[in-house]
């Protein structure tokens, strides 16, 4: 008896495919989703870093404006508000993070520094926390003068000398201290 062949059309082939395409992009959208919030969540961690480097910073240089240095007479502040209180500040020591903040600003070492005039002066210094992971770093600057001190801190997340790092996560936090006549 001969062989008849009947015309299949290859719907349930079609079927296959179609549903299989649907299945694969609708996976495909849900790991993009999540990859998206994974990096989100990474730069939520990261912000957090930087916020508490600038906290580090800006409660150190506020702790040491209340106090005068270490092996220094006659300052009430570590942080010099004119020209002949820089001089005076030679020798004398203050400790943040394990670092000594005196010897970093009269350094002058590249983002440690004081610039001071008769009547004004602005201190700026680094402060790297060494013992965290990715050694997240603040840039603490402090501007005294007419009765008014100036207080910023800028936090980051990766070292103050990776600058150019795309990953660079950055937080500041500002104190207006007014002294009363």
């Amino acid at each position: 008896m001969p062989k008849t062949f009947h015309k299949q059309n290859g719907y349930a082939l079609l079927f296959a495919i179609l549903v299989t395409s649907i299945l694969l992009s609708a996976g495909l959208g849900i790991s993009n989703i999540i990859f998206k919030e994974l990096q989100l969540s990474a730069i939520g961690k990261q912000s957090t870093i930087s916020f508490y480097a600038a906290d580090t910073g800006i409660e150190c240089a506020y702790y040491w404006e209340r106090h005068a240095p270490t092996g220094v007479l006659g300052m009430t502040s570590t942080f010099p508000k004119n020209a002949d209180e820089v001089v005076a500040l030679a020798g004398g020591s203050a400790r943040c993070a394990g670092a000594d903040i005196v010897s970093k600003f009269l350094g002058g070492t590249p983002n440690n520094s004081v610039l001071a005039t008769s009547d004004h002066a602005t201190t700026t210094f680094t402060l790297e926390l060494d013992s965290f992971v990715g050694r997240p770093c603040a840039l603490v600057t402090v501007e005294k003068g007419s009765g008014v001190t100036l207080i910023e801190s800028r936090g980051f997340n990766v070292p103050c000398s990776a600058s150019s790092d795309v990953r660079r996560v950055e937080r500041a936090l500002r104190y207006r201290i007014q002294t009363l006549p």
